[in-house]
Protein backbone atom coordinates (compact mmCIF):
# COMPACT_ATOMS: atom_id res chain seq x y z
CA UNK A 1 0.00 0.00 0.00
CA UNK A 2 1.04 3.53 -0.48
CA UNK A 3 2.66 5.84 1.78
CA UNK A 4 -0.68 8.23 0.87
CA UNK A 5 -3.38 5.35 1.70
CA UNK A 6 -1.46 4.81 4.93
CA UNK A 7 -2.01 8.28 5.66
CA UNK A 8 -5.92 8.13 4.65
CA UNK A 9 -6.51 4.54 6.64
CA UNK A 10 -5.23 6.56 9.66
CA UNK A 11 -7.55 9.28 9.44
CA UNK A 12 -10.69 6.47 8.37
CA UNK A 13 -9.30 4.69 11.61
CA UNK A 14 -9.52 8.29 13.69
CA UNK A 15 -13.03 8.72 11.94
CA UNK A 16 -13.75 5.08 13.19
CA UNK A 17 -12.90 6.38 17.02
CA UNK A 18 -14.72 9.66 16.84
CA UNK A 19 -18.06 6.93 16.66
CA UNK A 20 -16.69 4.27 18.53
CA UNK A 21 -16.72 6.87 21.13
CA UNK A 22 -20.32 8.19 20.84
CA UNK A 23 -21.41 4.56 20.93
CA UNK A 24 -20.04 3.81 23.73
CA UNK A 25 -21.14 6.38 25.62
CA UNK A 26 -25.18 5.21 24.79
CA UNK A 27 -27.34 3.21 27.35
CA UNK A 28 -29.27 0.40 25.47
CA UNK A 29 -32.27 3.02 24.93
CA UNK A 30 -30.76 5.29 23.29
CA UNK A 31 -29.67 2.65 20.37
CA UNK A 32 -33.20 2.29 19.60
CA UNK A 33 -33.66 6.28 19.32
CA UNK A 34 -34.86 7.33 15.82
CA UNK A 35 -32.20 8.92 13.59
CA UNK A 36 -32.74 11.54 10.75
CA UNK A 37 -33.24 8.90 8.60
CA UNK A 38 -36.56 8.03 7.93
CA UNK A 39 -37.60 4.48 9.73
CA UNK A 40 -34.34 3.83 11.14
CA UNK A 41 -32.61 3.94 14.71
CA UNK A 42 -28.85 4.28 15.65
CA UNK A 43 -28.96 0.28 15.55
CA UNK A 44 -29.70 0.42 11.92
CA UNK A 45 -26.96 2.83 11.59
CA UNK A 46 -24.42 1.11 13.40
CA UNK A 47 -25.61 -2.12 11.56
CA UNK A 48 -25.65 -0.40 8.23
CA UNK A 49 -21.56 0.26 8.37
CA UNK A 50 -20.79 -3.57 9.94
CA UNK A 51 -22.46 -4.73 7.33
CA UNK A 52 -20.79 -2.54 4.30
CA UNK A 53 -17.28 -3.08 6.17
CA UNK A 54 -17.63 -6.74 6.45
CA UNK A 55 -18.19 -6.53 2.30
CA UNK A 56 -15.61 -3.88 1.84
CA UNK A 57 -13.12 -6.42 3.49
CA UNK A 58 -13.83 -8.97 0.83
CA UNK A 59 -13.96 -6.59 -1.79
CA UNK A 60 -10.36 -5.18 -0.82
CA UNK A 61 -8.88 -8.81 -0.15
CA UNK A 62 -9.81 -9.27 -4.00
CA UNK A 63 -12.60 -11.35 -2.95
CA UNK A 64 -15.52 -10.26 -4.74
CA UNK A 65 -17.88 -12.93 -3.63
CA UNK A 66 -19.67 -11.07 -0.71
CA UNK A 67 -20.72 -8.08 -3.27
CA UNK A 68 -21.94 -10.75 -6.10
CA UNK A 69 -24.44 -12.19 -3.12
CA UNK A 70 -25.64 -8.91 -2.58
CA UNK A 71 -26.66 -8.44 -6.38
CA UNK A 72 -28.13 -11.35 -6.02
CA UNK A 73 -30.18 -10.98 -2.47
CA UNK A 74 -31.13 -8.22 -3.91
CA UNK A 75 -32.14 -8.51 -7.50
CA UNK A 76 -35.45 -6.78 -8.56
CA UNK A 77 -35.57 -4.13 -5.78
CA UNK A 78 -35.24 -0.68 -6.76
CA UNK A 79 -35.53 0.98 -3.38
CA UNK A 80 -32.35 1.48 -2.07
CA UNK A 81 -33.96 1.60 1.42
CA UNK A 82 -35.61 -1.61 1.39
CA UNK A 83 -32.34 -3.22 0.13
CA UNK A 84 -30.27 -1.95 2.72
CA UNK A 85 -33.07 -3.26 5.39
CA UNK A 86 -33.06 -6.70 4.07
CA UNK A 87 -29.30 -7.19 4.03
CA UNK A 88 -29.36 -5.56 7.96
CA UNK A 89 -31.73 -8.33 9.25
CA UNK A 90 -28.98 -10.36 10.84
CA UNK A 91 -27.54 -7.65 12.86
CA UNK A 92 -30.67 -5.54 13.77
CA UNK A 93 -32.00 -8.27 16.63
CA UNK A 94 -28.47 -7.57 18.24
CA UNK A 95 -27.65 -6.58 21.85
CA UNK A 96 -26.21 -3.11 21.70
CA UNK A 97 -22.89 -4.49 23.29
CA UNK A 98 -22.90 -7.22 20.41
CA UNK A 99 -23.81 -4.91 17.31
CA UNK A 100 -20.99 -2.59 18.71
CA UNK A 101 -18.76 -5.27 19.03
CA UNK A 102 -19.24 -6.76 15.38
CA UNK A 103 -19.27 -3.11 14.23
CA UNK A 104 -15.50 -2.40 15.39
CA UNK A 105 -14.53 -6.51 14.22
CA UNK A 106 -15.47 -5.33 10.87
CA UNK A 107 -13.78 -1.73 10.88
CA UNK A 108 -10.78 -3.26 12.30
CA UNK A 109 -10.78 -6.05 9.83
CA UNK A 110 -10.80 -3.45 6.99
CA UNK A 111 -8.24 -1.54 8.14
CA UNK A 112 -6.40 -4.31 8.29
CA UNK A 113 -6.73 -5.10 4.93
CA UNK A 114 -5.58 -2.01 3.41
CA UNK A 115 -2.84 -1.74 5.33
CA UNK A 116 -1.64 -5.42 4.43
CA UNK A 117 -2.45 -5.60 0.73
CA UNK A 118 0.60 -4.61 -1.37
CA UNK A 119 -0.09 -2.12 -4.19
CA UNK A 120 -2.94 -0.34 -5.21
CA UNK A 121 -5.21 -3.03 -6.55
CA UNK A 122 -8.84 -2.24 -7.99
CA UNK A 123 -11.78 -2.59 -5.26
CA UNK A 124 -15.13 -3.98 -6.93
CA UNK A 125 -17.71 -1.76 -5.56
CA UNK A 126 -20.82 -0.84 -6.31
CA UNK A 127 -20.11 1.92 -9.18
CA UNK A 128 -17.92 -0.14 -10.62
CA UNK A 129 -13.82 -0.93 -9.85
CA UNK A 130 -12.49 1.85 -7.23
CA UNK A 131 -8.50 2.52 -6.57
CA UNK A 132 -7.73 1.95 -2.61
CA UNK A 133 -7.63 5.52 -2.06
CA UNK A 134 -11.13 6.24 -3.55
CA UNK A 135 -12.45 3.24 -1.37
CA UNK A 136 -10.87 4.44 2.16
CA UNK A 137 -12.18 7.82 1.41
CA UNK A 138 -15.20 6.26 0.69
CA UNK A 139 -15.73 4.34 3.34
CA UNK A 140 -14.22 7.61 5.68
CA UNK A 141 -17.41 9.48 4.17
CA UNK A 142 -20.01 6.91 4.72
CA UNK A 143 -18.57 6.46 8.33
CA UNK A 144 -19.30 10.41 9.01
CA UNK A 145 -22.29 10.72 7.18
CA UNK A 146 -23.61 7.85 9.25
CA UNK A 147 -22.41 9.03 12.41
CA UNK A 148 -23.91 12.44 11.72
CA UNK A 149 -27.40 10.17 12.52
CA UNK A 150 -26.27 8.86 15.23
CA UNK A 151 -25.16 12.02 16.82
CA UNK A 152 -28.53 13.82 15.80
CA UNK A 153 -30.69 10.64 17.44
CA UNK A 154 -28.94 11.55 20.81
CA UNK A 155 -29.31 15.13 20.66
CA UNK A 156 -25.40 15.83 20.76
CA UNK A 157 -23.46 17.87 18.25
CA UNK A 158 -20.74 16.15 16.69
CA UNK A 159 -17.13 18.22 16.11
CA UNK A 160 -16.34 19.12 12.11
CA UNK A 161 -12.32 18.16 11.84
CA UNK A 162 -10.22 18.66 8.50
CA UNK A 163 -11.03 15.07 7.52
CA UNK A 164 -13.95 16.33 5.75
CA UNK A 165 -11.84 17.50 2.93
CA UNK A 166 -12.41 14.04 1.40
CA UNK A 167 -16.07 14.30 2.06
CA UNK A 168 -15.98 17.23 -0.09
CA UNK A 169 -13.82 16.31 -2.82
CA UNK A 170 -16.45 13.44 -3.27
CA UNK A 171 -19.13 15.09 -3.26
CA UNK A 172 -17.58 17.62 -6.34
CA UNK A 173 -16.66 14.36 -8.23
CA UNK A 174 -19.92 12.82 -8.14
CA UNK A 175 -21.81 16.01 -9.06
CA UNK A 176 -22.22 14.08 -12.43
CA UNK A 177 -23.54 11.40 -10.67
CA UNK A 178 -25.97 13.55 -8.84
CA UNK A 179 -27.35 15.64 -11.52
CA UNK A 180 -28.03 11.67 -13.31
CA UNK A 181 -29.72 10.58 -9.77
CA UNK A 182 -31.95 13.70 -10.01
CA UNK A 183 -32.86 13.65 -14.05
CA UNK A 184 -31.35 16.74 -14.65
CA UNK A 185 -28.64 17.78 -17.55
CA UNK A 186 -25.70 19.37 -16.64
CA UNK A 187 -25.55 23.05 -17.67
CA UNK A 188 -22.14 22.91 -17.97
CA UNK A 189 -19.23 20.44 -17.84
CA UNK A 190 -17.48 20.03 -14.44
CA UNK A 191 -14.81 21.82 -15.32
CA UNK A 192 -16.51 25.00 -14.89
CA UNK A 193 -17.35 24.44 -11.21
CA UNK A 194 -15.07 25.59 -8.57
CA UNK A 195 -15.90 25.03 -5.00
CA UNK A 196 -14.56 27.53 -2.81
CA UNK A 197 -14.81 26.05 1.11
CA UNK A 198 -13.42 27.04 4.75
CA UNK A 199 -12.32 24.08 6.57
CA UNK A 200 -13.20 23.64 10.07
CA UNK A 201 -9.72 24.85 10.94
CA UNK A 202 -9.82 27.81 8.96
CA UNK A 203 -8.09 26.89 6.16
CA UNK A 204 -8.83 27.26 2.65
CA UNK A 205 -10.03 24.78 0.32
CA UNK A 206 -10.40 24.82 -3.49
CA UNK A 207 -11.60 21.89 -6.00
CA UNK A 208 -12.05 23.46 -9.96
CA UNK A 209 -10.07 25.24 -11.80
CA UNK A 210 -9.15 28.66 -11.02
CA UNK A 211 -10.65 30.58 -13.57
CA UNK A 212 -14.04 27.98 -13.36
CA UNK A 213 -17.27 30.37 -14.20
CA UNK A 214 -19.59 28.56 -11.27
CA UNK A 215 -18.30 28.50 -8.41
CA UNK A 216 -19.71 27.59 -4.70
CA UNK A 217 -18.58 29.20 -1.69
CA UNK A 218 -19.07 28.80 2.29
CA UNK A 219 -18.14 26.49 5.00
CA UNK A 220 -16.68 23.26 4.35
CA UNK A 221 -18.92 21.60 6.57
CA UNK A 222 -22.49 22.70 5.09
CA UNK A 223 -20.66 21.53 1.33
CA UNK A 224 -20.39 17.77 2.88
CA UNK A 225 -23.66 17.88 4.84
CA UNK A 226 -25.26 19.07 1.88
CA UNK A 227 -23.47 16.13 -0.25
CA UNK A 228 -24.33 13.62 1.78
CA UNK A 229 -27.74 14.81 2.39
CA UNK A 230 -27.39 15.81 5.57
CA UNK A 231 -28.91 19.11 4.79
CA UNK A 232 -31.19 20.43 2.90
CA UNK A 233 -30.11 22.99 0.26
CA UNK A 234 -32.29 25.64 1.73
CA UNK A 235 -30.70 24.95 5.44
CA UNK A 236 -26.72 25.70 3.67
CA UNK A 237 -27.68 29.48 4.00
CA UNK A 238 -23.57 30.05 4.62
CA UNK A 239 -23.30 28.52 0.51
CA UNK A 240 -23.65 31.12 -2.20
CA UNK A 241 -23.75 30.11 -5.74
CA UNK A 242 -22.22 32.21 -8.85
CA UNK A 243 -23.81 30.59 -11.96
CA UNK A 244 -26.37 28.22 -13.17
CA UNK A 245 -24.02 25.14 -12.54
CA UNK A 246 -22.75 26.08 -8.93
CA UNK A 247 -26.77 26.98 -8.17
CA UNK A 248 -27.61 23.26 -8.91
CA UNK A 249 -24.30 21.54 -7.87
CA UNK A 250 -26.40 22.55 -4.31
CA UNK A 251 -29.41 21.18 -5.47
CA UNK A 252 -28.35 18.00 -6.20
CA UNK A 253 -24.91 16.94 -4.70
CA UNK A 254 -25.04 13.27 -3.74
CA UNK A 255 -21.68 11.79 -2.56
CA UNK A 256 -22.97 8.43 -2.26
CA UNK A 257 -24.60 5.35 -4.61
Amino acid sequence: MSARSDGLVAELEAEHAVLDELLVSLSDDQWDLPTPARGWQVRHQVAHLAYFDWVGTASAAGDPSRLRAIREQSAGLRDGHAVSLMLLQSRLPMAPADLLADWRANAAALRETFRSTPGDPKVLWGAGPMSFDSFITARLMETWAHGLDCFAAVGREPVDTDRIRHVCHIGYRALPHGFRRARREMPAPLDQLRLELTSPSGQSWAFGPDDAPNVVRGPAGQWARVAVQRMRPAEARGLSADGALAKQAIEVARAFV
